[in-house]
């Protein structure tokens, strides 16, 4: 259903933005972490699994934000439907655990959840919040009449993200202009307004802890976006607080010097797992059965039994997995997202796994392949 279409790469042009390969789009999911799944340049015939990214002009401002086209095709019991999804990035993120949605007959029947007090902005949308009584604070006058022109369209609104869909593939050039303004207009707004309110005194603490962690790491700290960066052997590291509906995460994405270049890829078992391997699905067993339990394996299967040789880097593997949400480990970088927000000690340990895994990925036994 999503198919080559010369006419996506003529509309992508026409919004000055670039076709990258798909990623993954899961719905509220933060700026970030759609971000990190889209691949690179796309080097492919254009279609409309192709994703477009850039950055696009706020109207009445001289600022840019963060934008992606994107169209997701959603498979819902026998059916399947197609939306495309305009997608601002807010920055920096707001931390309250924000989820803002378009209400509909019956959102409306579902039970009550806290509002902002405006009637007009809690007919149109369904607000809710870690700390709902901090996010209302972003809804002053001026954001809400931003907003309530959205009221019209299917919006969703995260702590880095604003998200206007619409049916079907949509290559009119006009239609995603008027979209995409609307939701640099928001994002920015909202942007301007999270730095207007204070600081509370949890997330002042919070900010001087991984302040004090990053330091004595000789790592760099960026305080608005609670995000450390730096070299964790030859990986370079970031840890990185995001927020998504109703919850935080500690997410940590670390990247090789170079692919390893023999197609690893490391997924979680699941109950259902036993099904795919019926159909074909390649599942190297090494032989470990804590690690083997944990993950399904792919790959050269050669290359990879030599990588997965060492009982310690298997062991860094599997520890550093326990308790996350997801991860993506592959052959060029190591993803993992944690449903809390980490302490300086927890830090600590996620730093030292990084280093284990590099030493057993990047200076592990010789590879066959393009990056040997």
């Amino acid at each position: 259903m999503l198919r080559d279409n010369p006419q996506w790469l003529v509309t992508a042009h026409t919004l000055g933005l670039a076709l990258h390969g798909p990623g993954s789009y899961v719905d509220g999911a933060s700026f970030a972490r759609l971000k990190r799944s889209m691949r690179g340049p796309a080097d492919r015939a254009p279609n409309t699994k192709q994703w477009m990214y850039g950055t696009w002009p706020v109207p009445g401002s001289s600022a840019r934000v963060e934008v992606l086209v994107l169209v997701d095709l959603r498979n819902v019991g026998s059916s399947s439907y197609i939306e495309t999804h305009t997608v601002a990035r807010v920055t920096p993120p707001l931390f309250y655990g924000l989820t803002l949605s378009s209400q509909n007959w019956l959102s409306k029947a579902l039970a009550p959840v806290p509002g902002i007090g405006d009637v007009r902005f809690d007919d149109a949308f369904r607000f809710d919040a870690l700390d709902p009584t901090r996010a209302r604070q972003l809804f002053t006058p001026h954001v809400v009449a931003h907003m309530l022109p959205m009221s019209a369209l299917y919006v969703r609104v995260c702590d880095s993200s604003v998200d206007i869909r619409s049916d079907g593939v949509e290559l009119d050039p006009l239609a995603l202009t008027r979209r995409l303004n609307t939701a640099a207009v928001v994002a920015a707004a909202l942007s301007a307004r999270r730095r207007e309110i204070p600081t509370s005194e949890g997330e002042v603490a919070l900010a001087e802890r991984w302040a004090r962690f990053a330091g004595a790491e000789g790592f760099a700290f960026d305080a608005p976006r609670l995000r450390i960066d730096g070299q964790v052997g030859a990986l370079a590291t970031r840890v990185a607080l995001e927020g998504e509906p109703k919850k935080l995460s500690t997410v940590l994405s670390a990247r090789l010097p170079m692919p390893l270049g023999i197609g690893l890829r490391l997924s979680e078992q699941s109950a259902l797992s036993f099904l795919a391997e019926l159909f074909g699905q390649q599942d190297i067993v090494v032989g470990d059965p804590p690690f083997d339990q944990k993950f399904i394996v792919q790959g050269q299967e050669a290359a990879v039994r030599a990588v997965l040789a060492s009982p310690e880097l298997r062991r860094g593997l599997h520890s550093l997995v326990l308790g996350a949400d997801d991860f993506t480990i592959d052959d060029a970088r190591v993803i993992v997202r944690w449903p809390c927000v980490f302490e300086p000690s927890q830090l600590a340990s996620v730093v030292e796994h990084v280093r284990l895994i590099g030493r057993g990925l990047v200076h592990g036994p010789p590879r066959q392949g393009a990056y040997r």
